[in-house]
């Protein structure tokens, strides 16, 4: 057991945020407003248990066959107090919208607006709690305090690091992340048969799995309950099972020779997809969420298959004589994700619906699964320059860096509009860049 190294843990995390009290003077089209203060949404408490193992199989210090199993919790500062205050971001007490046709063309809005049911040429407000001391959000009691109900995941991994020569070490690992405790929000006063099938056709395109075909499985939720608002925010296992997971290898190299150079680099496959551009963003693996809470249309594309794809990093660094070094690092890049989504206006859509749209005049929809489309892949080098200046003392480190250095012009974004413009990229890989910069040490 004297190989054997062994690391563990356990976190404690306790989250707790409130709302102030607030209120409104009378407006335009509301009376005065005021909501007392709200405390505990949430107040959660987790222990997360943190294990880590080594093990040095033949005790030479060679090799090192690696485990963990780590369990973290969902970061938060007051995004879920901001859910319920309601006049916050995420509260819809203080504004709404409603639909207006223009008939007579003198681009005023001629209904009455305080009025929050279709009259004139205005629709009905989508939301009926404009104006009221009714919030639109409200928590679940059962889930908004208590132990293990904060957004979670965990993470597993197991790995192999070998010294095959003095110089060269391999290391590879398998990672598995999944989440857990995931939030919805359903609205009590709608069920699944308060909406209405239709379906819309794909336009002709070779580039489309559907082209030209029919694309259902859409909802739109009947006029009557247009504007009806009340909705609870709970677990979704409530509803059903909800995961996302993530599954990839990593494969890493580093190697030294005669003191004068380094290699290093590796490669990972998973099934993860960068959303933004290349330098951040966020991450999505593959996920499941087939269950209804409100519309049948949650089942509409509601199990997503992210593909695998490949990564690929090397860096090098050689020392010449004099003090002089040049690197480079060349990268390898899955192609930018993006979208096919067309706006459908209730012309189109009122042959298979058998009416108008309800809370609006037009519905975008995907016309392609959600992370099935990908630009070319983005490749780029970088290389740097460095000379030393040695003065007694003090050490001047010359560089220059050159970004990009072929001047590659892949795309980092595309237009997902189904248009004209669809495909085409909105932002390209920053061009050929050179820096110069020096440091002193003293």
């Amino acid at each position: 057991m004297s190989r054997v190294t062994v690391t563990a843990g356990l976190r404690y995390d306790w989250l707790r945020e409130s709302v102030a009290a607030s209120s409104v003077p009378e407006g335009a089209l509301v009376p005065p407003q005021s909501f007392p203060a709200i405390t505990n949404v949430p107040n959660w408490k987790d222990l997360s248990p943190r294990v880590g193992v080594v093990w040095d199989p033949k005790g030479d210090s060679k090799t090192a066959i690696k485990f963990g199993l780590n369990r973290y919790v969902a970061s938060a500062t007051t995004g879920i107090a901001n859910l319920f205050d309601p006049f916050g971001p995420g509260n819809s007490l203080a504004s709404t919208a409603r639909t207006w046709g223009d008939t007579n063309g003198n681009f005023l809005p001629d209904c009455d607006l305080r009025l929050k049911t279709a009259n004139g040429e205005c629709g009905a407000m989508l939301n009926q709690n404009f104006g009221t001391n009714v919030p639109s959000y409200r928590p679940d009691s059962d889930w908004v305090t208590g132990w293990g109900k904060r957004p979670y995941n965990w993470q597993t991994s197991v790995s192999l690091d070998r010294e095959l020569l003095p110089y060269l070490v391999v290391s590879a690992g398998y990672y598995r992340t999944w989440y857990g405790n995931f939030m919805v929000v359903d609205n009590q006063r709608v069920t699944p048969e308060d909406f209405s099938p239709y379906c819309v056709t794909v336009p002709t395109d070779s580039r489309m799995p559907l082209g030209g075909q029919p694309l259902c499985g859409l909802y739109d939720l009947n006029p009557n309950k247009v504007g009806q608002v009340d909705n609870l925010v709970t677990l979704a296992k409530n509803y059903g099972d909800h995961t996302e997971v993530y599954n990839g290898v990593d494969v890493n190299i580093q190697l030294r020779l005669k003191a004068r150079a380094t290699v290093g680099g590796g490669w990972n496959i998973g099934n993860a997809v960068q959303l933004g551009t290349t330098a951040g963003g966020t991450a999505s693996a593959s996920t499941n969420s087939c269950y209804v809470v409100d519309s049948p249309q949650q089942l509409f594309n509601c199990d997503v298959k992210v593909p695998y794809q490949n990564r690929i990093k090397l860096n090098g660094s050689y020392t010449l004589p004099g003090d002089v070094q040049i690197a480079a690092v060349v990268q390898s890049n899955p192609g930018a994700n993006y979208s096919a989504n067309l706006a459908y206006t209730t012309a189109q859509i009122q042959p298979s619906l058998g009416r108008p749209l309800s809370g609006g005049t037009t519905v975008t929809i995907p016309l392609a699964t959600p992370y099935s489309l990908y630009g070319p892949r983005i490749n780029q080098l970088d290389l740097r320059g460095t000379k030393i200046f040695r003065f007694g003392t003090t050490r001047l480190q010359a560089n220059v860096d050159a970004y990009n250095l072929f001047n590659s012009n892949m795309p980092v974004t595309l237009f997902g509009t189904y248009n004209a413009r669809w495909g085409q990229p909105t932002q390209v890989l920053d061009g050929r860049l050179v820096k110069f910069s020096a440091q002193i040490d003293f």
